[in-house]
């Protein structure tokens, strides 16, 4: 794989913990993970069942915040959206080792 695979789930506007992820900004920073993937999903309903089979999940939970999974295992919930990004490449790094 030459970069860095998103997987991403339908938005649905009507739920009330809905959260648009700023997912040029995560595509971005991210862009260089050879082989990783990566799901970005907008709500923390759906979002762990339809992004099973990513390595990391970014999921939004509501209020300006992100859950962050490892495989389907949360490693840090609650993290606010300004710094959500930034955490999960902390967390990338850390299990590869370096990015």
């Amino acid at each position: 794989i030459d970069g860095t695979v998103f997987k991403t789930a339908e938005l649905d506007d009507s739920l009330p913990t809905i959260f648009l992820p700023s997912f040029e900004e995560v595509k971005k920073k991210t862009s260089h993970l050879k082989g990783t993937v990566i799901a970005v999903m907008g709500c923390i309903v759906n979002g762990p069942g339809e992004m099973a089979d990513a390595d990391w999940g970014y999921v939004g939970e509501g209020n300006h915040k992100v859950t962050i999974y490892r495989k389907k295992e949360p490693v840090l919930r609650h993290v606010p959206e300004s710094e959500a990004v930034d955490k999960l490449l902390e967390l990338i790094a850390n299990d590869r080792g370096s990015i």
